[in-house]
C-alpha cells in the first residue's frame, strides 16, 4: 500500500487486474497488539513494515483469515498478546493462531553459538586431536614464556663482545692477527 501511494506520487501509472488490494482493505487488516492492549487499530502495510504482527478485523468471504475477533472468542487476551510477542521477536517464525503454536525460524541469526555446536561432531577424533593439539601449543607457549628466569638486560650484556675480546678470540681460531684499525662496524659473528 505505501509503495503503491509513493509509485502514485511520483506520476506512476499501472493497470490493477482483478481486484488488487480491494479485499484486503475490506478486511481492515490491522495490528494485533495494539488493538488487544489498548483497543487502537492501527493499519497494516504501512511505510515502517518492521515487527508487525497483522490480522483481519471484518470477515468478508469464507476465504478471509481468522479475524481478531473470532481469536478472542477461542482464546484471552493474554494469550493473544504473548504469541505476537513471539512473532515481533522472531518474524521468520510461523504462527498457528488458532492453536496457540508459534513455530521459531530455524535459520534464525539470533540463536545461540552453544546450540549450533553438534555433540557427535565434537567428539569426532580428528576434530578431538586439533582440538587437544591447540591446547597443548598453548599451554606449552605459557609455560615457556612464564619460565624466563634471565632478564632481557641480562641477556644483552651477555652477548656483548668487546673489541679487545673479538680479536682475542679470532686470533685464537685463527693463525691471522686481527688490528683495531681492521675491524669495521658491524662485526658479524658466526657460531658453529
Amino acid at each position: 500500500m505505501y509503495i503503491q501511494k509513493t509509485y502514485m506520487d511520483m506520476g506512476g501509472k499501472y493497470k490493477v487486474k482483478g481486484k488488487g488490494l480491494a479485499t484486503w482493505r475490506k478486511e481492515e487488516w490491522i495490528q494485533v497488539k495494539p488493538y488487544l492492549e489498548s483497543g487502537k487499530k492501527l493499519v497494516c502495510g504501512g511505510a515502517e513494515r518492521k515487527n508487525k504482527v497483522c490480522r483481519p478485523l471484518k470477515r468478508i468471504n469464507d476465504k478471509t483469515p481468522i479475524t481478531i475477533e473470532e481469536l478472542l472468542k477461542l482464546h484471552s487476551k493474554k494469550d493473544l498478546i504473548a504469541l505476537s510477542n513471539k512473532k515481533i521477536k522472531d518474524m521468520k517464525g510461523r504462527v498457528f493462531w488458532k492453536t496457540l503454536k508459534f513455530i521459531p525460524d530455524e535459520r534464525n541469526e539470533s540463536s545461540s553459538f552453544f546450540s549450533k555446536i553438534n555433540s557427535e561432531n565434537l567428539f569426532n577424533s580428528s576434530v578431538f586431536i586439533g582440538i587437544a593439539s591447540f591446547l597443548l601449543i598453548l599451554l606449552l607457549s605459557f609455560s615457556l614464556n612464564s619460565n624466563s628466569q634471565i632478564s632481557q638486560k641480562d641477556l644483552v650484556d651477555e652477548l656483548r663482545i668487546t673489541k679487545s675480546d673479538l680479536i682475542e678470540f679470532y686470533s685464537l681460531r685463527s693463525e691471522e692477527v686481527l688490528s683495531i684499525e681492521s675491524i669495521s662496524n658491524p662485526v658479524t659473528i658466526r657460531f658453529k
